[in-house]
Parts: structure tokens; sequence; C-alpha cells
């Protein structure tokens, strides 16, 4: 506990393992972890091996290092492809039966290596997590996953063609549940739809925004404008969405939550803030001119 790890950094050509902030092997088991600042390192923040998160008690951690950076409108969240991302605690309007969730995104580069998927706004840990919803990128695709059941037999996913996503474009993102089918659209097209016809249950953890909740892996580039609604908006209302450039929702949709990034602090004010939560003492900074 009260631990600071950062500017882990790796070469993405290197070969084997990521570099981590904390590792657990070898069945490790039975670990308080709790007020630990983690941010910037080439792989998740925790790493496990042969064990299990829930093997572990967890306390209040902060894991990534978000920033701003020019917006589709405005600030964005800036998102460094390795820690950083936004969380939002868990409420009950955050996860309704029927969802809509947009965002617009701006990606860098497709990954290099690994695991190419990458969650932009999503809920409840990962893919095999029952109530996990999640709008997707996966390089030049894009997709969305549901999972109502719990386990890898009951997660769904839509996925497009390849190619609908470019590089250096910001492009509007969105997925919507209506009980019946998963929907994802991209610049207001329709472009991937998987029958579900499920009731989904919803979950109880926070939602992420930049990454996969549970911190396994992170986006590189930049989201704005991310909105989830109560409810699966209709193509025409999602086309205009699209055509909205960036504008907030209109009054009369059902939102739940919106985060437009314009009050993200700078990322050294971030930082005391991110400390001085978890109870940390400032960190020692000199400053060398020459």
């Amino acid at each position: 506990r009260g631990n600071r790890f950062h500017n882990v950094l790796r070469s993405e050509t290197a070969q084997g393992a990521p570099n981590n902030g904390i590792f657990f092997d070898q069945g490790s088991k039975g670990f308080l972890v709790e007020n630990n600042l983690i941010y910037a390192t080439s792989g998740e923040p925790i790493r496990f091996n042969q064990c299990r998160k829930e093997w572990h008690t967890w306390g209040r951690n902060f894991f990534g290092m978000p920033r701003k950076v020019p917006g589709k409108r405005g600030a964005a969240l800036g998102c460094d492809g390795q820690s950083a991302g936004f969380e939002v605690p868990h409420t009950t309007e955050l996860d309704p039966l029927e969802i809509t969730a947009e965002a617009w995104i701006r990606r860098r580069r497709f990954a290099a290596h690994g695991d190419r998927r990458r969650w932009v706004i999503n809920k409840n840990d990962d893919e095999w997590t029952d109530g996990h919803w999640a709008l997707m990128v996966n390089d030049s695709k894009a997709g969305a996953y549901l999972n109502i059941g719990g386990g890898r037999e009951n997660s769904f996913e839509a996925w497009s063609e390849e190619g609908v996503l470019k590089l250096g474009t910001w492009q509007h993102l969105a997925v919507t549940y209506d009980g019946k089918d998963l929907r994802v659209y991209t610049d207001g097209k329709e472009v991937a739809c998987t029958a579900i016809n499920r009731a989904r249950v919803p979950g109880t953890l926070p939602l992420a925004i930049g990454r996969r909740q549970d911190a396994y892996n992170s986006f590189l580039g930049a989201i704005d404008e991310a909105v989830v609604y109560a409810g699966a908006l209709s193509p025409p209302q999602i086309l205009a969405r699209a055509r909205a450039d960036g504008a907030p929702p209109l009054a009369s949709l059902p939102v739940v939550g919106q985060w437009d990034f314009e009050s993200l602090d700078d990322k050294t004010d971030q930082l005391q803030q991110v400390e001085k939560s978890a109870g940390l003492e400032p960190r020692f900074r000199k400053r060398m001119n020459k």
C-alpha cells in the first residue's frame, strides 16, 4: 500500500511479457492492495500469473493519468495506450436494461502487438463478466460486447468489417442494445448487428472510458463527447448524433451520463490531486537549469 509506480516503459518491439506496476506471480494469494498510484506502464497496471484478482483484497487504488488534449469540440481525454483512463463510480442509472453509448474518437495508430482490441467505453470488468457492456475498436474495425449470464459462453459481440475506422481523423462511434439486437454504428451508419434476444442483468462495477474497466489494456488516442443513454436510440437518432458534430445531446434524449472532458486539469494538477487522495507524500520535484 501507499506506493507510486510510474514510467515503467518498454519498446514495442521487445520480446516477452509487458512491464507492469505490480505483478502477482505463481499463485500469489491474500494480499491487501490499497492506496497505490500506478500510471505510464507499458502493460496493464496489475498483472496476474497463475492467480486471479479476486484472490486478493482491494482498497482504493488509482490507475492511469489521463490528460487533456484538443478534442472534437473543445477538450478531449488523451489516452496514452499504457495505463491512462477515466473511471466513473457505479450508479444504477449507468446500467439500464436497454442502453446506448456513444463517443467521438481520434486514433494515433493501431496496436502494434498482442491483443489489438481496445475498449472505448465499458462497464463491469471484462467481456466474460455478467453485465459487461462495451463499445470497442480492433484496428480498423468497430465493435461491441455484451455479456448476459456470465462466462465465455454468454459473451456476445458484434464487429464491423475491416476498414471502417481510420487513423488521424475524428469519427463517431455508438452501440445500442434494445433487449433484442446488439448494434454498432460508425459515423451514423450501422456497421454490425448481432441478435441476442435476452434481458440483460445490470452490474455493480464502475464505468471506464479509455481502457477496459479492469485495466487490462488502454486506448491510444483521444476520446471526446462520451454519452450513455437509458434506452436504445433509433437509427435516425444515431445518425442525427453523428451529424451533430460533437454538440451536446438534445434535452429530449434520455441521457444518464455525459463527459465532455472540459474540466480535466492539467497533468501536474491531476498528479497532485491523486497523490493527495492516495495519501502519498508529494513527489519531490527539482527543476534543473543549465
